[in-house]
């Protein structure tokens, strides 16, 4: 008879299976998460490895867990929100003061990413590059499509970086407080 643990309002589970035959006696424990982006089976001949399997997936569980939800941080009033940027006008461009803001912006950014995040010299080519690309696209894009661009590409940086909840709320507030400047004199 099966055995299911699982992790409500998730789709976390581990299933222990046992099979006797002539000579054979062996439990199965099929799995969710794992290493794999699939649930994962194993076979076991001894019960010690099945309980080793469960505390590999119970300190699995315990890691995906903790890690924060880029989407949920969004919900949590870290970034603009869409019906607010929707509000401003799709052609509008912006003047060399808030151009300089944007500039400012992003040396902030940099800075706290280098500072708090310690990344590694590939992550911080790849940041670099995004970061650069925005600061370009700030002279040619309306104010509209270049908000919503930012906004991938910091919650992009966030999750590469596998930032803490508490860091990634930092580097959504300092584009947060960018856009505020930006755009609260449209909005009110």
């Amino acid at each position: 008879m099966p055995l299911t643990i699982s992790i409500k309002s998730s789709n976390f589970y581990f299933t222990i299976g046992y099979f006797s035959g002539l000579n054979l006696r062996q439990y199965t424990a099929e799995f969710f998460p794992s290493d794999r982006p699939s649930p994962h089976t194993s076979h076991h001949d001894k019960y010690e490895s099945l309980l080793a399997e469960l505390l590999k997936w119970g300190k699995k569980v315990a890691q995906e867990l903790s890690e924060p939800d880029p989407w949920a941080l969004l919900g949590e009033e870290q970034l603009p929100r869409p019906e607010l940027i929707d509000q401003i006008d799709e052609d509008q461009k912006f003047n060399e003061r808030e151009l300089q803001a944007i500039h400012k912006s992003l040396q902030d950014i940099r800075s706290f990413l280098q500072q708090e995040q310690h990344p590694s010299a590939e992550h911080s080519r790849v940041i670099e590059e995004r970061l650069n690309f925005l600061e370009k696209e700030a002279k040619t894009q309306g104010k509209k499509q270049w908000m919503y661009v930012a906004i991938g590409v910091v919650v992009t940086i966030a999750d590469g970086l596998a930032m803490s909840p508490d860091q990634a709320h930092k580097l959504f507030a300092l584009l947060s407080d960018l856009s505020k400047y930006l755009f609260m004199k449209l909005l009110s």
